[in-house]
C-alpha cells in the first residue's frame, strides 16, 4: 500500500467501547498527534492547551515522543481511528492496555505490548516517557484502566493505519 494514510474499507456496525475519560483523553491526543505527526500543523501546543485544563499539559510532549517512536521505530502496523471517533481498534486497545500497565507501575508489561509493533530498544526506550504519562495521568486522577477491551468489543469503523516500512506513523 503506498498510501501514506488509508481509511478501512471495513465498515461495522458495532458499538463504540466505553472508556473511562483519562482513557479517552489520552487516546484523543495520540491520535490527533499520530495524524498530524508528518504536517507543518503544530498540534502539540493545541493538545498541551487542552490538556492543560486537567493538569496534565506536560503529557502532550511526552505523547508526542511515544508517537515519535511508533513513527521511526514500528515494524507492524497500528490502526488508529480519528481523533473523536467513539470506536477503538484491536491495536488502539493493546495500547491503552500498555498504558494502563505503565500507569500501575508495570513497565515489565507495558514493554511487552509495545514489542507488539516496536523493536526491543525502541519498547525499552519508549518506556519513560510512558511512565511519566502513566504517573501524570494518575496524579491528576485519570484512569488509563483500559478495563474490559477485548476483540469482541473493538469497532473498525473510520480506522487508519499506516503501513509497516513507510515514512509515516504506524
Amino acid at each position: 500500500m503506498t498510501d501514506a494514510l488509508s481509511t478501512s474499507s471495513k465498515l461495522q456496525a458495532d458499538k463504540p467501547t466505553q472508556l473511562d475519560f483519562g482513557e479517552r483523553l489520552f487516546l484523543w491526543g495520540f491520535r490527533a498527534i499520530a495524524q498530524h505527526h508528518q504536517s507543518d500543523h503544530p498540534v502539540v501546543p493545541t493538545i498541551r492547551d487542552h490538556y492543560e485544563q486537567f493538569g496534565i499539559a506536560d503529557a502532550a510532549v511526552l505523547i508526542h515522543a511515544m508517537v515519535d517512536a511508533f513513527f521511526h521505530t514500528a515494524h507492524a502496523p497500528i490502526a488508529i481511528h480519528s481523533a473523536c471517533c467513539p470506536c477503538v481498534s484491536d491495536e488502539e486497545a493493546v495500547l491503552l492496555r500498555a498504558m494502563a500497565a505503565a500507569q500501575r507501575g508495570d513497565i515489565d508489561a507495558a514493554r511487552e505490548q509495545f514489542g507488539r509493533w516496536l523493536p526491543e530498544t525502541a519498547a525499552e526506550w519508549i518506556a519513560v516517557p510512558v511512565s511519566e504519562v502513566g504517573r501524570l495521568f494518575h496524579a491528576a486522577g485519570l484512569s488509563l484502566g483500559a478495563r474490559g477491551l477485548d476483540g469482541s468489543q473493538m469497532a473498525q469503523t473510520a480506522a487508519q493505519s499506516w503501513p509497516a516500512g513507510s515514512r509515516t506513523v504506524h
